[in-house]
């Protein structure tokens, strides 16, 4: 993911598990386990207490769980609308 503010660049990259079910036409994801990887501010590797800041954010977030509507299958993509926020997402299989 990378976030842009009014004042710099930040790059996260974050290395996501989740768990998943799907109920009718709700699709559920549980956040199991999340490992940030690298974080730069500005193209420079981000001093340790700023890293620890986003791990400490990624962790909050163990067990939250997102309530998506499937909006429509196809053999080579979904697309999901989170419940919640109303963000859409058209996901890509492998």
């Amino acid at each position: 993911m990378t976030m842009v503010s009014a004042i710099t660049e930040t790059e996260v990259v974050i290395r996501y598990q989740t768990s998943w079910s799907v109920d009718g036409d709700t699709f559920l994801e549980t956040l199991t386990h999340a490992n940030v990887q690298k974080v730069t501010v500005a193209g420079v590797n981000a001093t340790a207490e700023r890293y620890a800041q986003f791990r400490s954010s990624v962790k909050e977030q163990i067990g939250v769980r997102d309530v998506y509507a499937i909006n429509s299958v196809t053999r080579t993509s979904y697309q999901l609308t989170n419940k919640l926020n109303g963000n859409s997402s058209i996901c890509t299989r492998a």
